[in-house]
C-alpha cells in the first residue's frame, strides 16, 4: 500500500496543478463526499478551477488511478435533477497524508443522500466559522461508542435521519437504546442532552414523525425515563437559517403514549391465538424486552397490513420487508455480532399465527413434513419438494403463480461456493407490480423486496422448528427422556 501511495503522490506532485488538487483533496478528509459548489466554498476558488481540477482527479492522464468518481444523489423530496457528488476512491484516500481516512462506499443512495446532508451541515458551519466534526466516535463505558453524524463544538449532537417505517422501528429502536447507554454514562455529562435531529423528508410525509415518537413512547415505557431530549428540523429550514446553540426554532420530539395492543379474546373466534412467547424467545432472556419493546410497536401495524397482503402485491412485498428489515439492518446485532435474527423471527412467527393465517399455517405445516421426508431420498427430489413447497402452498395462499415476472429458483451448491446448504434466490423481472401510493417498495431500492422474500422463504425452512412446523431435529436429553 506504501508503494502505491508514493506513485499516486508522485503524479499529483509533478502535475502542473498540483497545489491546486491537493488543496481540493483536502476537502474529501471530512466524510469522503463533496458536490463542486461545496469544494468552492471550503478551497475559495472559482466554478471552473475547481471544474477543471475535480475532473483531472476523476479522469487522471496517461491512465493513473483517480482519486475521485463521481455520483449522483437524490435528497427526499428534492425536485430536477440529482445532485452530482465527488466520491473519494481508495487510491484518492491514500492522498491523504495528514488526514488519511478510508473511501466511503455510499453504494445505497439512502447512505449517499445521509452523507450528502452531513456535508451541507459541515459547510453551513464552515461558512460561519464554525467547528464540527462528522461520523465523530464517541467511546463510552470500556468499549462502547456511539458515532455522532455531526458533532459541533465538542458538545452539541446533530442526528441526520429521512423517511421512516415500520420496518425502520428495529434500527431507530437500537439507536435510541444505544443513546440512552451513552447519556447515562459519564462520558454523556461533556454532550448537551438536547439532541437535534435534522430531517429530509418528502413534502407528503405524514409518517416519520410519528414512528420516531412511537419508539420514543415504548422506550421511555420500558425504561421509565430517557436520558436525552430529542429537538427537529427539516434539514432544508434549518441550512437557510442555521441555528447552532439554540432549540428556540425546533420542534420537541414527544414521545407517543403507547397502549399494550389488545389480542382478539378466545370468546370471539374458535381459532386459537398465537402464543405471547414462542419457546426460541426463552433462550435469549437478556434481548426480551428490547424485542418486545419492538414488537409493541410493530404488531398493530402488521395486523392492518395483513388484511389486504393477499389481493394487494405492493402490501405483500411491504410486510415481507418488514419482516425481514425486523433484524436486518446496517449496524444492527446481525450486521454486527451475525447475533440470532430474533426480531425477523419473532414477526415471522407472529404473522405465520395470526388466526387470519391458520389455514396458511396448517398447510406449511403439511407440506414441510413432505420436505422432511425428501431429505432423505435424492437431491433431487428433495429440490423439487423444496420448489413446490414454496410455490404450491406459501406463494400459492397469496395468490401467485408461475410463469409471470416473480421467479423462485432453489439453488444446490457446488463444493467451491460459499454457502453449504440448498438455498432459494427470488428474482422480479417487471418492478410494475410493485408499485403502491408510494412508489416502489418503502426502503426505496427494488431489489430490497428480492432480498426481503428470500430470507422468508429460507426462514421458513431454516427456523421451522422455531416456527412451529416440526419438532426439535436434534431433543435435548430432558426431550429424550420424555420420549
Amino acid at each position: 500500500m506504501k508503494v502505491n501511495q508514493k506513485s499516486i503522490n508522485r503524479w499529483i506532485d509533478t502535475h502542473d496543478q498540483s497545489d491546486r488538487l491537493n488543496q481540493i483533496m483536502v476537502c474529501f478528509s471530512h466524510r469522503g463526499i463533496a458536490t463542486g459548489e461545496q469544494v468552492e466554498i471550503m478551497t475559495g476558488l472559482g466554478q471552473h478551477p475547481v471544474r477543471d481540477a475535480l475532473k483531472i482527479l476523476n479522469e487522471p492522464p496517461g491512465g493513473l488511478a483517480p482519486a475521485l468518481r463521481t455520483i449522483n444523489v437524490t435528497m427526499p423530496g428534492q425536485r430536477g435533477r440529482p445532485y452530482a457528488a465527488f466520491l473519494l476512491t481508495e487510491d484518492g484516500g491514500a492522498m491523504l497524508d495528514e488526514n488519511p481516512r478510508k473511501a466511503p462506499k455510499l453504494d445505497d443512495p439512502v447512505e449517499a443522500a445521509h452523507a450528502l446532508m452531513e456535508m451541507q451541515v459541515f459547510i453551513a458551519a464552515y461558512q460561519q466559522g464554525r467547528k464540527t466534526e462528522l461520523e465523530k466516535v464517541l467511546p463510552f463505558s470500556g468499549l462502547r461508542n456511539i458515532r455522532a453524524d455531526v458533532l459541533y463544538e465538542d458538545k452539541i449532537l446533530f442526528e441526520m435521519e429521512q423517511q421512516a417505517r415500520l420496518n425502520d422501528v428495529p434500527r431507530i429502536s437500537d439507536k435510541l437504546e444505544r443513546l440512552c447507554l451513552f447519556f447515562n454514562s459519564p462520558a454523556g455529562n461533556e454532550i448537551d442532552q438536547k439532541v437535534r435531529i435534522l430531517f429530509a423528508l418528502t413534502g407528503n410525509d405524514g409518517k416519520t414523525i410519528a414512528v420516531w415518537q412511537q419508539v420514543l413512547g415504548a422506550l421511555k415505557k420500558k425504561n421509565g425515563s430517557i436520558p436525552f431530549d430529542f429537538y427537529w428540523k427539516e434539514i432544508g429550514t434549518f441550512i437557510q437559517s442555521p441555528e447552532w446553540e439554540s432549540v428556540d426554532s425546533f420542534h420537541r420530539l414527544e414521545p407517543a403514549a403507547m397502549f399494550q395492543p389488545e389480542l382478539q379474546s378466545a370468546k370471539e373466534t374458535s381459532i386459537p391465538q398465537v402464543a405471547v412467547d414462542p419457546s426460541f424467545t426463552r433462550r435469549m432472556p437478556a434481548e426480551l424486552s428490547e424485542l418486545n419493546m419492538v414488537m409493541g410497536i410493530m404488531e398493530s401495524e402488521i395486523g392492518k397490513l395483513e388484511g389486504e397482503v393477499k389481493e394487494n402485491r405492493y402490501q405483500f412485498f411491504q410486510m415481507m420487508e418488514v419482516i425481514y428489515d425486523g433484524s436486518h439492518y446496517k449496524g444492527g446485532p446481525v450486521d454486527r455480532e451475525s447475533a440470532y435474527p430474533a426480531t425477523s423471527i419473532m414477526l415471522l412467527y407472529r404473522f405465520l399465527h395470526m388466526h387470519q393465517n391458520k389455514a396458511l399455517f396448517d398447510q406449511l405445516q403439511a407440506g414441510y413434513k413432505k420436505v422432511l421426508f425428501s431429505q432423505r431420498q435424492a437431491l433431487p427430489f428433495f429440490r423439487d419438494n423444496m420448489t413446490r413447497f414454496y410455490w404450491d402452498v406459501f406463494l400459492r395462499y397469496f395468490n401467485f403463480g408461475r410463469g409471470g415476472p416473480l421467479k423462485v429458483k432453489v439453488e444446490v451448491p457446488s463444493f467451491g461456493d460459499s454457502r453449504s446448504e440448498i438455498y432459494p434466490v427470488v428474482t422480479i423481472s417487471d418492478w410494475e407490480m410493485l408499485r403502491g401510493e408510494e412508489g416502489y417498495v418503502p426502503s426505496g431500492e427494488p431489489d430490497h423486496a428480492e432480498k426481503a422474500l428470500t430470507w422468508v422463504l429460507e426462514a421458513i425452512h431454516l427456523y421451522a422448528f422455531d416456527l412451529g412446523f416440526a419438532r426439535e431435529k436434534y431433543p435435548s436429553r430432558q426431550n429424550r427422556k420424555e420420549e
